[in-house]
């Protein structure tokens, strides 16, 4: 079936086409997820729970298709006054011609912190759709700290949605690599209700061939004196192409409130479409919101002073483009994400 999906919360004018995306999907049974839960973390499956209380970047129409699939939910909960100090990790792998979701629930109590790192993969020759929704609660004065990792191969088309609800004090990381794909639509929504609740991301991502990276992020500022962060470096190479929807909604009540996002883009060929709106809305008076967007080729003071060196054009903006992912590898602090991280980048320059 078509769905609308990562439509923006505020429509901007129609002939730019950046309003919505469509997306032709089906889910015909659960994804085959492999966990690796560490001592002090509970877990349970729950049959077809449906939590509306969580809000969706992706949008209804996503969410429904889901929720008429009638797959489990995956619950995870940390309990008051609790650090863990390893890593939840979970895993999933598209084998073949399947089209699979899988929901992530997870519930972080009051004064607990945690790491989840999550690995998101589609095997060569896979060339089916993969959906996950993750869902979070932050309890007060939580801590949560999220790597996701997505290395797709072959034609499969991803959808990725997380929903977060962040209580008085609490803090969410997120940092995300997306290293391949073919299609690929990642939505996010934050609700930052209580007071000096905090969400702070940084995405790498890289977009080649005729690959499409469709993105759409809605932070809702509803608690006093919430922060946010958005911060986005990508590359685009071949004739892929990418849009970035970034929306920072500041509502009444919410009193020196801050948001900031920023995004980098580098093009590295002459055929990528890049299309990008950071958004700001405000219903308060007292507060920041900061946007901007850094889109084209390298400077041409680094080009000659690379070349001068000896480096031809085309390494230079292949290490470029590198140093990047790296960039944002080397603040993941998991050993063997990184490596992985590192493995698949390096069989891929080796193929």
């Amino acid at each position: 079936m078509e769905l609308i999906v990562n439509k923006l919360p505020s429509p901007t004018w129609s002939w730019l086409r950046m309003n919505q995306s469509k997306l032709e999907a089906s889910v015909e049974g659960e994804a085959k997820l492999e966990f690796e839960i560490p001592k002090g973390i509970s877990y349970d499956v729950l049959k077809k729970d449906v939590d509306e209380e969580f809000s969706s970047g992706v949008g209804e129409e996503f969410v429904k298709l889901v929720e008429d699939a009638g797959i489990n939910t995956h619950k995870f909960f940390l309990a008051p006054a609790t650090e863990v100090e390893e890593a939840l990790r979970i895993n999933l792998k598209l084998e073949k011609n399947e089209n699979l979701a899988g929901i992530i629930e997870l519930e972080i109590s009051e004064g607990s912190s945690m790491t989840l790192i999550m690995d998101y993969s589609a095997a060569e020759l896979a060339c089916g759709f993969a959906a996950m929704q993750t869902r979070i609660k932050l309890g007060k004065n939580s801590k949560l700290r999220l790597v996701q990792v997505q290395r797709f191969e072959g034609n499969s088309k991803f959808v990725n949605d997380i929903s977060s609800i962040g209580a008085e004090n609490s803090y969410f990381k997120l940092i995300k690599l997306i290293l391949s794909g073919k299609d690929t639509y990642d939505g996010m929504a934050v609700d930052l209700i209580g007071k000096n609740s905090e969400f702070d991301t940084e995405i790498a991502y890289v977009v080649e061939d005729d690959n499409r990276l469709d993105m759409n992020y809605i932070i809702k500022h509803e608690g006093v004196k919430t922060k946010s962060c958005i911060d986005v470096k990508g590359v685009l190479r071949d004739k892929a192409s990418k849009t970035f929807r970034g929306t920072i909604d500041i509502k009444k009540g919410a009193v020196n409130a801050s948001g900031r996002e920023n995004e980098e883009v580098l093009l590295i060929d002459d055929d990528v479409i890049n299309k990008s709106i950071p958004v700001i809305l405000c219903a308060e008076e007292d507060v920041e919101g900061a946007h901007g967007a850094t889109i084209g080729r390298l400077d041409e003071e680094i080009l000659f002073y690379m070349k001068s060196r000896g480096i031809p054009e085309e390494e230079i903006y292949e290490i470029m483009a590198n140093a990047r992912i790296e960039e944002l590898c080397q603040k993941i602090e998991d050993e063997p994400t990184i490596k992985l991280v590192h493995d698949f980048i390096g069989g891929r320059e080796n193929a």
